[in-house]
């Protein structure tokens, strides 16, 4: 029985330990260096926290892959890691700060200059010192022993109908629980190719992070910048053979609208789903004319279910 999802990555480490587990726009990191980046980080938190565990550790995103290592390393420090986009408004990082009392800060180097902005007096484990440390597995075997299923994994913050920041915590279960059904429902593999447009701090993004740690896939950190040059962004997902998404249907939308499968078509993608909004029959149906053989899916779920909780697979054009 399953009860950290760290034993995802311990797994596929394992078992692909060569192959890449997360690729941004300028590196990649196979399975093995992933959970040895992940282990050193975990232990210069539990370092810097004096063993404390189940304490709220921020890690200020963005789209690359420390994120996901910083992550990893907080959930191998028995505490639960928070993510606040480096974009967000000060004011607003200050309500989150403010109710959520963290007791660290992992600071990446694409967030240093923000965290120490937003975040001066925050005890701060610098995350390229910790990946080139070393690490204590006898340390993190005895924190890992301490860690049920019901503790929390992480937290996110979401606007809710005020407009004030409010926490969701999610435990390791209830992660499980998701990734297991996505799982078994549609079929996720170890030679899927996903292709990840969600941002980090949004809790949609976990369904990428966990499906692909789940099976020992690859993942790819599509460049934001690629959105709004929808040709390049085609061109990418055909070249690394991008064959799974999960994006919003705000993404989704801006390909159909933009009508850029006139010029050329994601030829590899055999699974397209979508959540978070509306999506507008017009869109869908755009998608569906030019890949005929993939399959869609409408997924629906609010923040406090752990992202998705129904589905809906294949509408016919209308």
């Amino acid at each position: 029985m399953i009860i950290n999802v760290l034993t995802y990555l311990e797994d596929s480490a394992l078992r692909v330990p060569k192959k890449p587990a997360f690729v941004d726009e300028s590196k990649a990191i196979t399975y093995e260096d992933l959970i040895q980046q992940a282990k050193k980080t975990g232990s210069a938190i539990s370092n810097e926290l004096k063993g404390q565990i189940g304490k709220p550790v921020v890690v200020f995103v963005d789209r690359n892959l420390d994120s996901i290592i910083a992550f990893l390393g907080v959930a191998y420090s028995g505490n639960f890691y928070v993510p606040i986009d480096i974009q967000m408004p000060k004011m607003r990082v200050d309500l989150i700060l403010k109710t959520l009392n963290p007791a660290a800060m992992v600071v990446t180097p694409v967030s240093k200059t923000f965290s120490f902005e937003v975040a001066p007096n925050l005890t701060a484990i610098d995350y390229e010192e910790a990946i080139n440390s070393e690490y204590d597995d006898e340390e993190l075997s005895l924190i890992r022993r301490k860690i049920i299923d019901r503790d929390p994994l992480y937290a996110t913050f979401t606007s809710g109908s005020t407009g004030i920041p409010k926490g969701v915590l999610t435990c390791h279960q209830s992660v499980i629980d998701m990734t297991e059904a996505l799982m078994e429902t549609f079929d996720f593999r170890e030679n899927h190719v996903f292709g990840n447009q969600n941002p980090f701090y949004f809790d949609a993004s976990i369904k990428d992070i966990y499906s692909s740690l789940k099976c020992g896939a690859t993942m790819y950190i599509l460049p934001r910048s690629y959105f709004m040059m929808q040709g390049m962004l085609i061109d990418y997902m055909v070249e690394h053979k991008i064959d799974t998404i999960m994006w919003s249907a705000s993404a989704i939308s801006l390909l159909a609208n933009s009508m850029a499968f006139e010029e050329k078509k994601p030829a590899y993608l055999k699974k397209v789903m979508f959540s978070g909004e509306v999506m507008h029959n017009k869109v869908l149906n755009y998608w569906r004319k030019h890949l005929p053989e993939t399959m869609f899916v409408n997924l629906y779920g609010p923040t406090e279910i752990t992202s998705v909780c129904t589905y809906y697979v294949n509408r016919k054009a209308i």
